[in-house]
């Protein structure tokens, strides 16, 4: 029992939020929450905090910090003024990584208890669709949820497309909404070259609204 406690990270103190802290969150295998990110700093001049844990993510000319779940504490501390976006993650239930205290887990928590606002992304398809129902469920139990903006990413204009997006305005009800349309070039998040050629593509556009929010 001694040796367990040892093992783990001690648990988290209670924040206050941050008004110039934004987290991206996402459902499970849902690829986009790291290009959204990349995309929003450049577009509000924010810097970037994610975590060791996490896959290789997109390159981006935007500020970014790499750091340790454990460090994810001190480094909000010391935020600043300036916007700051946490690559969160992928989560389903937050509700359940508040008790969990793996260091995945601590990232996700503390990214919820001081973020002013949150994005969450899911992918426009049936499984994103799965996902985003049990995630809006168990939202729906967070004490005191930060504001919350449903980003459905890589939305498509066809038939099947359609559908998906009646599902996921059924499932999200009146909260604020962002659909970002399939675009490849978007993993190029650089500030120059490709950037430039679509700046004023539907998906930037929709980058800037999701900005606005």
């Amino acid at each position: 029992g001694q040796l367990a406690q040892v093992s783990r990270p001690p648990l988290i103190h209670q924040h206050s939020r941050i008004n110039n802290l934004t987290a991206v969150f996402g459902s499970l295998a849902s690829p986009g929450i790291s290009t959204i990110t990349n995309h929003l700093a450049l577009a509000t001049s924010a810097k970037i905090i994610a975590s060791t844990h996490h896959n290789l993510r997109p390159l981006t000319s935007a500020q970014i910090d790499v750091i340790s779940a454990a460090q994810l504490d001190k480094n909000l501390s010391d935020i600043g003024g300036d916007p700051v976006i946490i690559d969160a993650g992928a989560c389903l239930n937050l509700t359940k990584i508040l008790s969990d205290r793996r260091a995945s887990a601590l990232w996700l928590s503390q990214s919820l208890i001081c973020a002013k606002s949150i994005i969450y992304v899911v992918m426009a398809n049936d499984n994103g669709m799965t996902y985003l129902s049990e995630f809006v469920s168990d939202f729906n139990k967070v004490i005191n949820p930060p504001k919350i903006l449903y980003v459905l990413n890589q939305q498509r204009f066809d038939r099947k497309g359609e559908v998906i997006q009646g599902k996921f305005l059924e499932l999200i009800g009146s909260q604020n909404h962002v659909q970002v349309p399939y675009d490849r070039r978007s993993e190029h998040s650089h500030s120059g070259g490709l950037a430039r050629f679509w700046r004023n593509t539907t998906f930037n556009k929709q980058i800037a609204k999701i900005s606005s929010h």
